[in-house]
């Protein structure tokens, strides 16, 4: 071979391999890249001090400035003193299960009609891939919230909030700068009042959750009395029966019968029967990665092409029964009343749940892992 034709082809392989490396290159960090904005440092990141005792809530007076919520001798008072950005889980480097981290802390918000709205349901996720083990914790949409001081300040709007507000004041502000500000918010909403860590985030348009729901062939619920509501049309007769996504989305949202705390037990039923469908059923296994791939285009999420895949596969290791865990709400620890709340600068009267230290401590240790049911 003439050597003018080698120096030819080296050069033309050596071209080829740059091209290929750097293709390489790039669909690596595409597939562990964040679909969308990631959460920011401190949110994202753990610490071992715990967080100290808040200062206890002053004792109500007769008067008290426009916007500050006033509870009755005898309420629990939602703590006006913000929890520093810490929190006592300890990280492990240990892995878990299909290459995971050792837990994973994923914050899931459900709306309505849209990415932007309030959230209908808000969850924080503790997905354990050493057990292998997945806790759902509701967080009730009427908790009163302190919007994060830094918020408050470029925004000027008004604080406290109804949780089921933050996302949809969050997306309108577009805060970081981003379409999922509504997510971000929140996670930053949970970690200054509670002190909870959020890793990632995922907003879930409710359409997306109608439509994966008739992918999946529909969920089987057993309700343990009938489920009527006029003003939309519902009528659900005691027993167990197949739900389609239309129907499942209409019962998830009833909640004229048993209020905002009933209806989340109800939510955590419907979420147990997609569970269970898409574990018990050796075809919906098989579309799992189509279907991962179809609906993540309707959700914003911090998780990566590589955590999907990797929770994809945590699904396929885990029993509903005995590995997916969903706690109730602690009554006990939260005061149903009404009190003055705001949404932007409009100060108005509204139901709403307040807590005190002991909640807080409860959905910390929860979010540890140290709950059951």
């Amino acid at each position: 071979m003439p050597a003018q034709t080698r120096r030819f082809l080296l050069i033309l392989g050596g071209i080829a391999a740059i091209v290929w490396g750097t293709v390489c290159f790039l669909a690596w960090r595409a597939f562990n890249a964040p679909l969308n904005t990631p959460l920011q440092t401190p949110t994202s990141a753990a610490t071992n001090t715990p967080p100290p005792s808040p200062t206890p809530a002053p004792k109500p007076t007769a008067t008290a400035p426009v916007g500050t919520p006033v509870a009755a001798a005898g309420t629990v008072q939602a703590s006006p003193t913000p929890l520093p950005p810490t929190s006592t889980f300890t990280p492990t480097p240990a892995r878990g299960v299909c290459g995971g981290p050792a837990t994973m802390n994923l914050l899931i918000i459900g709306t309505r009609t849209g990415i932007g709205d309030n959230s209908d349901t808000i969850r924080v996720v503790r997905i354990d891939f050493t057990k292998p083990e997945v806790i759902v914790i509701p967080i009730p949409r009427d908790l009163v919230v302190e919007l994060p001081e830094e918020f408050v300040q470029k925004t000027k709007l008004g604080s406290p909030v109804k949780a089921s507000a933050v996302n949809a004041i969050g997306t309108l502000t577009r805060w970081r700068g981003s379409q999922a500000g509504g997510a971000i918010l929140m996670a930053e909403v949970l970690q200054k009042n509670f002190g909870i860590r959020i890793d990632h985030y995922a907003a879930i348009h409710g359409l997306a959750f109608d439509n994966f729901i008739n992918d999946i062939g529909g969920i089987t619920v057993c309700l343990p009395a009938p489920v009527r509501d006029e003003t939309q049309g519902a009528d659900f007769p005691a027993g167990c029966q197949r739900l389609d996504g239309h129907d499942a989305l209409l019962l998830a949202r009833i909640r004229s019968d048993v209020g905002e705390l009933g209806r989340i037990e109800r939510q955590h039923a419907i979420v147990n029967a997609i569970i269970r469908q898409i574990t018990s059923s050796p075809y919906v296994m098989a579309r799992l990665p189509f279907l991962v791939d179809k609906y993540r285009r309707r959700v914003l999420t911090s998780l990566s092409p590589k955590d999907l895949t990797v929770l994809m596969c945590l699904f396929t290791r885990i029993d509903p029964q005995k590995q997916a865990i969903f706690l109730p709400v602690p009554r006990d620890l939260l005061q149903e009343t009404r009190d003055q709340v705001y949404f932007y600068n409009a100060l108005f009267e509204a139901d709403v749940l307040k807590w005190d230290e002991a909640y807080a401590q409860w959905l910390r240790d929860a979010v540890e892992g140290k709950i059951r049911p």
